[in-house]
């Protein structure tokens, strides 16, 4: 196995210096690069493609939850990330785990050095099986059962998700999709969003739409078109921060 591109996030020089040592000296790990924030970040992610980067939660203009929104916008999947965190912090961290699903592959809480080995095994092992999960899920295609037949769709194909008006609380959802045309599913959106990639985000209660069908966002009237659906989507109030983001 060829060492894991690896690129370092923090804002305090003495942390990234550490980090940094403990990357060069493994066998398993090959330093790509550094950041202390947002912008010096992602201008150099623009040109590289880190297997493993290792992420502070609080970092200059802003934090990782801002950085991994813009970093998820420019590529997709995200590479494997590990997040860093004082005690104080890690139930913020835990969040990451949630709205970043599988691509946050480890929290560690400060001092991490401790024990670097083990914890180096670990990580490894982690970006490992993130790689492999990410490659089965970049061939595979949505498993879509209506009450008639069984439909495998490639995500690209799907461009929103909405639930039924006619039937409020029914759990009846309509995929909207560029070949298929509209098909009705049983199943609610939470446990479909868990089943997509990153590029799938919700901007209401009742809908999910596919990022990469975006057509026109009015600011205006927070409403969101996309490709071939004519009536637009209102942005839930809830729901603008993480939609910006993506922008």
């Amino acid at each position: 196995m060829d060492p894991l591109k690896t690129f370092i996030i923090d804002d305090e020089s003495s942390a990234r210096t550490a980090l940094k040592t403990k990357v060069m000296e493994s066998p398993f790990l090959h330093f790509i690069g550094e950041g202390e924030g947002i912008s010096d970040s992602i201008n150099a992610l623009r040109n590289i493609e880190p297997d493993l980067i290792f992420l502070d939660v609080l970092i200059k203009q802003g934090d990782a939850f801002l950085l991994l929104n813009k970093l998820k916008a420019l590529r997709s999947p995200l590479p494997a990330i590990v997040i860093n965190t004082a005690f104080a912090e890690f139930e913020y961290a835990q969040r990451a785990v949630n709205e970043f699903g599988g691509a946050v592959i480890m929290i560690m809480e400060k001092p991490f050095l401790d024990s670097w080995e083990e914890k180096e095994e670990e990580l490894v092992n982690n970006v490992i099986n993130y790689k492999r999960r990410e490659l089965l899920t970049r061939d595979k295609k949505y498993k879509l059962r209506t009450e008639n037949s069984t439909f495998l769709i490639p995500f690209d194909d799907i461009i929103s998700i909405a639930t039924d008006d006619d039937r409020p609380g029914s759990g009846k959802q309509i995929f909207n999709t560029t070949k298929y045309g509209p098909l009705h599913v049983y199943e609610s959106l939470t446990v479909i969003l868990r089943k997509l990639p990153l590029e799938f985000i919700r901007v209401n209660k009742k809908t999910i739409i596919n990022i990469n069908h975006l057509h026109r966002y009015d600011h205006t009237n927070q409403e969101i078109y996309v490709a071939d659906i004519i009536r637009p989507f209102a942005l839930g109030e809830a729901f603008k921060n993480e939609f910006s983001k993506m922008l």
